[in-house]
C-alpha cells in the first residue's frame, strides 16, 4: 500500500483474506494485491475518518500456466502468476513491485512532484531524455500500463500513478474533459482551424502527446485531404500559429 510518494508498507492477510490499515492521511491511498494463481489488482481507495470501513477488492485466476508474456515496443517481459517478471535482456528477475519501484525511482531523478513531472511532460526533449532513461531499465510507461492492466491510459497517467498516487486517466477521458473544459479555447479559431485540432485529439486518443508532436502525422488521414503540412498550417494562417495552436492543446490536455 503507498499512500504517498515515498510511503509503502506491506501487509498479509488473514486466512480469510482480510487486512486492515489504521492512520492513513485523510485522502486516498493506492492498494496493490497479488496473490499467486491471481492476477496482480491495483486501485486507488479513499480513506476515511469513520473506523471499520471495507472495501472489497475481487483478484482474477491468472492465465493457464501461470505465465504470460507481454511484449511492447521493443521491450519483453514474461510475467509469473501476476508477481514476477523476467526481463529479456539478461532473464533478471524481479517481482513486478520491484520492477515499477526501480521505474519510480528513476522517475525521481527527473520529477520530485507531479508538477515537475507535468512541466518535463510538456518539453519534448526533457520527456525523451525521461523515457531514454526508463528504457535504459528495460520500462516504459507502456510496459508499466500493461503490467497493470491500464491499456487505455496516457503515458504520463501512468507514470503520475505509480509515482505520486493519481488516479490514472485513459487518453478517452482526458480528451472528454478537453472538450468540455476548452469550448472557447476551440471557438477562437475558424472553422476550417478547429477541424484540424478536433483531428489532432482523435490522434492523440490514439498514440498519447507523442502523436501531436510527430510531423509524419500530418501525412496520414484526415490530414492529406487537406493538404498535408503545408495546407494544414495555412488554415492557421501560417506555420507558428499552428505549432503555438497544437503547443496550447497539449498543455490545455494535461
Amino acid at each position: 500500500m503507498e499512500s504517498g510518494p515515498n510511503t509503502t508498507e506491506q501487509k498479509r492477510t488473514s486466512r480469510s483474506g482480510a487486512f486492515g490499515c489504521a492512520g492513513l492521511p485523510r485522502t486516498s491511498v493506492m492498494v496493490i494485491v497479488t496473490a499467486p494463481g491471481y492476477r496482480r489488482r491495483q486501485l486507488t481507495c479513499p480513506t476515511s475518518a469513520a473506523p471499520d470501513r471495507v472495501v472489497a477488492i475481487t483478484l482474477v485466476p491468472s492465465e493457464a500456466g501461470g505465465k504470460r508474456t507481454i511484449t511492447v515496443r521493443g521491450l519483453t517481459v514474461t510475467v509469473e502468476d501476476e508477481t514476477y517478471l523476467e526481463l529479456d535482456a539478461g532473464g533478471q528477475r524481479l517481482t513486478v513491485q520491484e520492477y515499477i519501484n526501480r521505474a519510480k525511482a528513476e522517475l525521481f531523478q527527473y520529477a520530485p512532484d507531479e508538477g515537475a513531472l507535468r512541466r518535463l511532460w510538456l518539453d519534448p526533449a526533457k520527456r525523451k531524455e525521461l523515457l531514454g532513461a526508463l528504457l535504459q531499465l528495460n520500462a516504459s510507461p507502456e510496459m508499466i500500463a500493461a503490467l497493470l492492466s491500464l491499456p487505455d491510459a496516457d503515458a504520463y497517467d501512468v507514470l503520475a500513478s505509480i509515482a505520486f498516487g493519481r488516479e490514472p486517466l485513459s487518453r478517452d477521458d482526458r480528451a472528454r474533459a478537453f472538450a468540455a473544459r476548452n469550448g472557447d479555447f476551440m471557438g477562437s479559431f475558424p472553422p476550417a482551424a478547429r477541424e484540424v485540432l478536433i483531428a489532432l485529439l482523435d490522434k492523440y486518443r490514439l498514440g498519447g502527446v507523442d502523436e501531436l508532436e510527430q510531423s509524419e502525422v500530418l501525412r496520414t488521414p484526415p490530414f492529406d485531404r487537406m493538404g498535408f503540412a503545408p495546407g494544414v498550417a495555412r488554415r492557421f494562417g501560417d506555420p507558428a500559429r499552428f505549432r503555438a495552436a497544437v503547443q496550447s492543446l497539449t498543455r490545455r490536455l494535461l
